[in-house]
């Protein structure tokens, strides 16, 4: 299971419950489809499914002791923060059978995506390489024995990692730079100082799979789609 929001959240709500709980998500996930297992009943395309409706029932008959219930949720803004709730009852079964109805399609879709990860990597040929990528929090730097007004200094640097795997083993890289915007313009000469070595290194590889994350400042937008269709003739290297 990811650690997002759409797992996270649900999750944190039956933790709230304690022991009144005897469920866990995919027992929740299972009143709303017909088949766990099957991606159309998970995406919402079966007519069959129960839905909602079936899991607020579920609900109802099972939190019978409960006024208010108090919970946190994962809240983000500017940044992610843990926020304390209480709700009535119904009003936080009504929550909760919601975040499991909405929980369905992104939970089959990172299941699929993680085992067509899977797949890639472990079916390389020798003349390709995976490279997964994805900016780290940024590096503050600190001074040992710094005075007292050095506090308010906030020097960074921005970290940027890739792993790379081919059929010879993997090797980590870790571009450090002070430029402190992370864009996708930032990723492209990252990624270009990263494929010179490569490129040096295994002169056999001629095609990239690259897997990211779905930032869109970062790596899912035109720009990123744009550097992918102009790879080949940028660095030699279908991708």
């Amino acid at each position: 299971m990811c650690v997002c929001t759409k797992h996270q959240n649900p999750k944190l709500m039956l933790d709230a419950l304690g022991g009144t709980c005897s469920f866990d998500l995919y027992v929740l996930m299972a009143k709303v489809v017909c088949d766990t297992s099957n991606k159309w009943c998970m995406l919402h395309r079966c007519e069959k499914c129960p839905g909602k409706p079936n899991l607020d029932s579920f609900l109802l008959d099972k939190l019978t002791d409960e006024d208010e219930i108090k919970f946190s949720q994962w809240v983000s803004v500017d940044r992610a923060e843990l926020v304390t709730h209480v709700l009535p009852r119904e009003e936080f079964i009504d929550k909760l059978a919601q975040s499991i109805d909405d929980l369905t399609a992104h939970h089959v879709i990172t299941k699929s995506q993680s085992a067509y990860y899977k797949e890639a990597r472990d079916a390389l040929s020798p003349n390709q390489a995976l490279i997964t990528l994805d900016f780290a929090e940024n590096y503050s730097f600190l001074v040992q024995d710094a005075i007292q007004g050095y506090h308010w200094v906030n020097d960074q640097a921005t970290l940027h990692p890739f792993s790379v795997y081919t059929t010879k083993g993997h090797v980590s890289y870790c571009v450090i730079s002070d430029h402190m915007a992370h864009s996708s313009i930032a990723v492209h000469a990252f990624r270009t100082a990263v494929l010179e070595d490569l490129k040096a290194k295994h002169p056999e590889i001629n095609e990239i799979i690259y897997f990211s994350d779905g930032a869109g400042s970062q790596y899912k937008n035109f720009k990123n789609l744009t550097n992918l269709l102009h790879h080949e003739s940028d660095y030699g290297i279908k991708a």
